[in-house]
């Protein structure tokens, strides 16, 4: 039971879902992270482009089932929030977090991606994953 949540928990798809349902906002708009991560992506902002390569190489994962894939993916995913929230001209999106909804999806997110680096890096058989 417990390493079929744990498989389930480290999934990639989770690890997609996870990432663009963070919710976060600033005074003028606010909504999951998919929002401001598509809306950024046209303008070239670095966390969008991290978040969109994040996104993709999680999704090869689905298939493949390639761990170096899965690690990148999640180095994405991590560094495209955390631009996100330290970057000055979004440093309004820190007020969300006092919402406890955004700060729950926000630590589910980082415990789902801090688990996924665990398996990865710890396990030696990765083939079974």
């Amino acid at each position: 039971m417990k390493n079929n949540l744990f498989s389930l928990l480290t999934h990639p798809i989770i690890q997609i879902l996870s990432f663009n349902w963070i919710l976060v906002g600033s005074p003028y708009f606010g909504g999951p992270y998919l929002f401001f991560v598509v809306g950024a992506a046209t303008q070239f902002e670095w966390f969008a482009v991290l978040g969109v390569a994040g996104v993709f190489l999680l999704a090869v994962c689905v298939f493949l089932k390639n761990w170096l894939l899965q690690i990148a993916g999640s180095i994405c995913c991590l560094s495209s929030i955390a631009i996100f929230f330290f970057n000055s001209s979004y440093e309004n999106a820190l007020i969300t977090l006092g919402d406890w909804l955004a700060l729950l999806t926000l630590v589910f997110f980082v415990l789902i991606h801090t688990l996924t680096l665990y398996k990865l890096f710890r396990w030696k058989n990765y083939s079974n994953y």
